[in-house]
């Protein structure tokens, strides 16, 4: 009887994984919005069928008067003892955007919110209506600590002007109310005017982000159905009850000694950007927007304010630039929709952050899992310092599978031979197999070789008791197979016996518990 490979389902060490894999969270699936009191299928579906009333019904919303204030924030932070300027794209497309605004409203005013004002570039400056404006004046705010602790230690880490930037918007929002968009947002000309009545029609305007165009970098893992609500660009009056909120879980997030209730997803991220995602990122505001929406709310499908197809196609110089020809206008279910602005989504600071953000956070809670981990990925070095930190080598917390099992079928040797100097338990099965069998099955001789020498291995099978014991345990293929054999010698035993001696059946029988029939 031949035995199969057996292969058993590995953890990709890039891979984004469930909780149940890394004791994480590396996703924006529907179990973090049950963490925070949403159900997610119920809520998404209200409020995109409110949506689609609402882009049905535009003309019935619109009005002469403007709800969302004719305010514009963006913000640039910069080293103070290495000071960057404004890249090109960025720089081209702030003005792009700010003119273009000024041309259907002469009463715009534009802040432009920095920790330097001399790096602002004076066309910028000269834009009208514009006003530089120094984070300080923001101190009474109660995000300012968490801002001015994020801004110091962006001094060594340059990804936090990032994060900096995610609390900046709504302070500013929350005071003033108004429009935020990045530097490398771009409202279109050919939409201007179509989004200018937005503001008089709405009290929040956000947009749907689609998790797919962030992958000229995968700067964001694979998600179950639930895209983010942007970030990059939102418009609120201000206190809106959206902003408030999205304050509020920050404030929280930011300061987990002081909260009781800080759901796993925000105690667990699997790496530093996952962290910056769920603290302030677009996860935050995703989880205030589907708590706290209100009927003049709005949340655009992704095309109308995050068509970053059509940001790389009409944008040069980028490494994201494409020459694809995309329209500005796509269908939502029916509905003919046309995008007003998008940013480019390039995900350019995470590329120069890479080993930094994505490498997974390490959390001794979940000491065990890593142990499996590093077990099936054949790292001795970090098995043994797992084990030495107190990871139990018996764990069974992926799939039921104990590290030697893994490290046997993926021919680890080293592992394996330090797992038996540890005493670990041989006995132990995965679908019917023994570390050893499953060594056998995936033909690794010298794994097998490794348990047949171990002084701890089980004693030869010498009986049927033996064997019919090992088979109720495991129900592996070997015992099975063994069970036939021996019994198919003792048979052979039995009856040449009795052809030697007939009499010998009765004491067979009697003495011996041995049923030839």
């Amino acid at each position: 009887m031949t035995t199969n490979s057996i292969n058993i389902t590995l953890l990709d060490s890039d891979q984004k994984a469930e909780i149940w894999h890394l004791g994480c969270y590396a996703n924006e699936g529907k179990d973090i919005f049950l963490q925070e009191g949403i159900n997610y299928d119920l809520r998404h579906q209200e409020i995109m069928s409110d949506t689609m009333h609402k882009l049905n019904h535009l003309a019935d919303y619109v009005t002469s008067e403007l709800k969302i204030p004719a305010i514009t924030h963006q913000f640039y932070a910069t080293s103070k003892s290495s000071p960057k300027q404004i890249d090109q794209i960025s720089h081209s497309k702030s003005i792009n955007t700010t003119e273009r605004l000024n041309q259907v409203y002469s009463s715009w005013r534009h802040f432009f919110w920095t920790n330097n004002i001399d790096i602002v570039p004076a066309d910028i400056k000269n834009i009208k209506g514009l006003e530089v404006h120094s984070i300080d004046e923001l101190k009474e705010h109660i995000l300012y600590p968490e801002l001015q602790e994020i801004l110091q230690g962006a001094e060594v880490d340059k990804a936090l002007f990032s994060k900096a930037s995610d609390l900046i918007r709504y302070m500013a929002l929350q005071i003033f109310g108004g429009v935020f968009h990045d530097l490398d947002y771009e409202l279109y000309e050919e939409s201007i005017v179509d989004f200018f009545e937005l503001l008089t029609a709405f009290t929040f305007i956000g947009g749907l982000e689609k998790h797919e165009a962030a992958t000229k970098v995968e700067i964001s893992p694979n998600v179950s159905g639930s895209p983010n609500v942007g970030s990059s660009f939102v418009a609120a009056i201000p206190n809106h009850p959206v902003i408030n909120k999205v304050v509020s879980l920050m404030v929280r997030n930011l300061n987990p000694d002081n909260s009781s209730d800080l759901p796993e997803y925000v105690q667990f991220p699997c790496n530093l950007l996952q962290k910056v995602m769920y603290e302030v990122g677009p996860t935050a505001l995703t989880m205030a927007y589907y708590l706290g929406a209100g009927e003049l709310d709005i949340l655009m499908p992704r095309n109308i304010l995050f068509n970053a197809e059509y940001a790389w196609s009409t944008t040069t110089g980028s490494r994201c630039s494409t020459n694809e020809v995309v329209s500005l206008y796509s269908d939502y279910n029916g509905v003919q929709i046309k995008t007003k602005g998008a940013d480019m989504f390039c995900g350019s600071w995470a590329l120069n952050n890479h080993n930094d953000y994505f490498k997974l956070t390490y959390y001794k809670e979940n000491i065990d899992l890593y142990l499996y981990r590093a077990a099936q990925d054949g790292k001795l070095e970090e098995v043994i310092s797992l084990i030495n930190d107190g990871a139990d080598i018996e764990t069974r917390k992926i799939n039921n599978i104990t590290p030697i099992i893994i490290a046997s079928q993926r021919g680890h040797k080293e592992v394996v031979q330090l797992l038996l100097d540890k005493g670990v338990d041989i006995t132990v099965t995965f679908n019917g197999l023994t570390a050893l069998e499953m060594a056998r099955a995936n033909n690794h001789p010298d794994i097998v070789d490794l348990f047949l020498a171990y002084k701890g291995a089980p004693k030869p099978i010498t009986n049927i008791e033996d064997v019919n014991l090992i088979a109720g345990y495991n129900n592996s293929f070997a015992a099975l197979e063994a069970i036939q054999t021996i019994k198919l010698q003792i048979t052979k035993v039995t009856q040449c016996l009795m052809e030697q001696d007939p009499e010998l059946e009765l004491d067979l029988v009697s003495l011996c518990g041995i049923d030839i029939l």
